[in-house]
């Protein structure tokens, strides 16, 4: 995957992931993941779907993630 493919790929993941639509911003960090693995951001932003599908963010959550435990 080109630079600007994988720009674009993670653009759409995040924007996903804002939207709060959780499995698609998961399935989309889940494929970049596998075309470079062990990329952290990835695997954060999936942690972080996983969690959120759990217990959604507040109505004016904004994207910002607060760390609650080490």
């Amino acid at each position: 995957m080109r630079n600007s493919e994988r720009d674009a790929a993670v653009s759409r993941g995040v924007a996903a992931y804002r939207n709060r639509q959780w499995d698609i911003a998961k399935n989309k960090f889940s494929k970049l993941l596998e075309s470079k693995p062990g990329d952290r951001a990835c695997q954060i932003f999936i942690e972080r779907c996983d969690e959120y599908k759990i217990k959604p963010p507040p109505e004016d959550w904004a994207g910002e993630y607060a760390h609650t435990k080490k």
